[in-house]
């Protein structure tokens, strides 16, 4: 048994598929700056009208090239 310690035997397959999953789930959780992207937005659109709000994502899809 000392002699499996010491060669570090490898994770069970199944540990090394759950770490992998959770690796896949860590990479899709927004990081902080989709966060503060998500921040800013919320309150631009709680103290501006629908028309305003338009407005300015014409102006966004302008500044990327991608017309409105």
């Amino acid at each position: 048994a000392a002699r499996m310690l010491q060669r570090g035997r490898p994770a069970p397959r199944h540990r090394q598929h759950e770490a992998a999953e959770v690796a896949v789930l860590m990479s899709r959780l927004p990081g902080r700056k989709d966060a503060l992207k998500d921040v800013l937005i919320a309150m631009f659109r709680e103290g501006h009208d629908d028309a305003a709000w338009a407005t300015v994502m014409d102006e966004a899809h302008q500044r990327l090239g991608g017309g409105a």
